[in-house]
């Protein structure tokens, strides 16, 4: 995997943070929250784009997409499966146009799973609150030209990008994919989009002054 030389500073600071909890490491990566999916020297975002928000909370991404495109945008689909945040969601969704939102979450298959309801991190567990509906988005949007793929699933990254893999590997989508919520996501993400067989070039972001929200970019070659 190749990466760009703010990306290898990026990793170098945000794992010398992780071992030492120095905080002077992240000081020297922070960046505009608002910013982030939205990084126009790795992939400029156009109104011709068709967008998946895997993980869409209650429509940050979606307003902050907006804002960058002048409310203008081919297509966006919206997954978000905490039935709270959906509602929330679709309150604002109708001055906006071609925007189809899901009350699901994504993942490898088609299946129900256990859901622990945590407002904005609430993810899949063994022992969750609620049963949630998942769905693959090969078999929801496997006929859509998608051109991005946003996901924040808290955890679920792996399992949602091989529900993705016949996308990946037909439309070559740039991604934009979370990589902090397991210890090992920063190496198995990448392999993991490596083994579909596209020619991506690699970025790392990170976004708060902590731990969270790392994200890794691959845009297409």
């Amino acid at each position: 995997m190749l990466l760009d030389d703010l990306s290898k500073e990026t990793l170098i600071n945000k794992l010398n943070y992780m071992i030492s909890y120095d905080k002077t490491y992240l000081g020297k990566i922070i960046q505009l929250p608002e910013k982030q999916y939205f990084e126009p020297d790795i992939y400029k975002i156009t109104s011709k784009d068709c967008f998946v928000d895997c993980g869409a909370f209650d429509g940050d991404t979606l307003d902050n997409l907006m804002m960058e495109l002048n409310g203008n945008i081919s297509a966006y689909y919206g997954f978000e499966p905490d039935v709270k945040n959906y509602f929330k969601f679709n309150k604002k969704i109708d001055k906006y146009k071609n925007i189809e939102i899901f009350n699901k979450g994504v993942y490898s298959k088609n299946t129900t799973l256990r859901f622990n309801l945590n407002n904005s991190s609430s993810k899949m567990t063994e022992d969750g609150d609620i049963e949630i509906e998942v769905v693959s988005l090969d078999n929801t949007l496997g006929d859509k030209k998608i051109t991005f793929i946003k996901m924040d699933v808290e955890g679920a990254e792996k399992e949602a990008l091989l529900g993705a893999r016949k996308i990946i590997q037909n439309e070559k989508p740039a991604l934009a994919v979370c990589v902090y919520h397991k210890f090992d996501d920063l190496y198995v993400i990448p392999d993991l989009i490596q083994s579909f067989g596209v020619k991506y070039k690699y970025y790392l972001r990170h976004y708060t002054f902590g731990l969270a929200e790392t994200v890794l970019y691959a845009v297409p070659e």
